[in-house]
């Protein structure tokens, strides 16, 4: 059911279309290692929650994009807080238009239990080996950024 709510790799103007300054907004800054090298590392993933009020549809929809590089974990905890975000939508747990809490709490949702979902897809035989997630479609785009 994830098809009427979840779209993967959008554009970068499909999610972006106010620009440079909405595209970071959406990048998330990893907490665990917040910089290498003097430089901020985020997620291989941005997110992007969209109110049913935008749509026009009950569900909302979550526009999730990944950066080029990204590996088959940063696909799935993607795909884990797309679905996050999702439930925090349906449960109406925060106003519909709080796009910006949304995000952020189903991403603390996201780091607190993905290390358990994990390890539940391994004890379940999942294949977590390189190659083996697949959760976009042949028309998906990926983000490269590069520092000017």
């Amino acid at each position: 059911q994830s098809v009427r709510w979840l779209s993967v790799g959008a554009s970068l103007v499909d999610i972006c279309p106010s620009g440079v300054d909405e595209l970071e907004s959406l990048m998330i800054q990893e907490e665990r290692e917040a910089e290498v090298n003097g430089v901020d590392q985020y997620e291989k993933y941005i997110l992007k929650v969209l109110t049913s009020s935008t749509t026009g549809s009950d569900d909302g929809a979550i526009q999730l994009t990944f950066f080029e590089g990204a590996s088959d974990d940063d696909l799935l905890k993607g795909m884990f807080h797309a679905y996050a975000a999702h439930e925090c939508m349906r449960n109406e747990v925060f106003r519909e238009d709080d796009t910006t809490t949304i995000a952020k709490h189903s991403y603390d949702i996201t780091k607190s239990q993905m290390p358990q979902f994990m390890n539940h897809l391994e004890e379940r035989g999942w294949q977590m080996e390189t190659g083996f997630v697949n959760v976009e479609c042949g028309s998906s785009c990926r983000l490269k950024i590069q520092e000017v």
